[in-house]
């Protein structure tokens, strides 16, 4: 999935995020990039769903760099 941002497929990052989401529905981090792909695709809508569920349910785990990052990146966004 991070290869799939880096190389700004959002498309397809969309798709491998939301079957993630279906698959492994307790894994959070596909919302974030679900909200990225959705943010850059100028659905600010779905993307800020996408923010706000992963920022209700995530705790400490979810702390760590990369996440924190891609938090920032997608609050940028959707100002």
């Amino acid at each position: 999935m991070l290869s799939l941002f880096k190389n700004q497929q959002y498309p397809a990052l969309l798709k491998t995020c939301l079957a993630s989401i279906d698959s492994a529905p307790e894994w959070l981090t596909p919302r974030l990039l679900c909200g990225l792909a959705y943010a850059h695709m100028n659905d600010k809508v779905k993307a800020r769903a996408m923010l706000n569920e992963f920022e209700s349910k995530t705790g400490p785990s979810y702390d760590a760099a990369p996440c924190h990052d891609m938090t920032v990146i997608l609050r940028s966004l959707l100002k």
